[in-house]
Parts: C-alpha cells; structure tokens; sequence
C-alpha cells in the first residue's frame, strides 16, 4: 500500500513544482501560502507522520529510507517559498 500512495503523490509535487515555480524562495513570492502546492506538500508529510508512529524511523519505502523521502518533501517546500523566515526571540532575564 505504502508504494502505491508514495510515489504517485510524490510525482504529483514534483511535477507541479517542475512546471510552475518561478524560482523564487522567498516566502509567499513563489507557491500561493495555503494554496494547492502547500496542501498537497502537506498531505505527503502527513503521511510521513502516520508511517513513523507506525513503523519507527527506520523504515524504507522502495529501497528509500524515510528520512531521504522527508529531506526531498522539505527541499521542495523550502526551494517554493513556503517557509517564514525563522526569527529567533530573546529570552528576558
């Protein structure tokens, strides 16, 4: 079941970021925020989620171990400007 949810959804994101980004990483210039590329993105890592409280983090799906299919999802998200700028805060004393 794994194989034949992965890869489709996968090729999905993949083709859509292929033909539709415009380059850019900066947040919301590139992918609508909450738009359809963020929510299929979304889904995908969801799943990644529910296959890690089920099968640990040693799993592999087609010969590729969970956490490279997580690092291609998260390259993705982050090259469609999908990710705020991180803005560490201080912590008063």
């Amino acid at each position: 079941m794994v194989k034949t949810t992965i890869t489709p959804k996968w090729l999905k994101i993949k083709a859509k970021f292929d033909k539709e980004s415009n380059g850019s990483r900066e947040y919301g210039t590139n992918f609508e925020i909450k738009g359809e590329f963020q929510e299929m993105c979304d889904e995908l890592i969801e799943t990644f989620e529910e296959i890690t409280e089920e099968y640990g983090f040693n799993y592999e799906i087609e010969d590729i171990s969970l956490d490279l299919w997580k690092d291609r999802v998260w390259n993705l998200v982050e090259r469609a400007g999908l990710l705020e700028e991180y803005v560490p805060f201080e912590i008063e004393e």
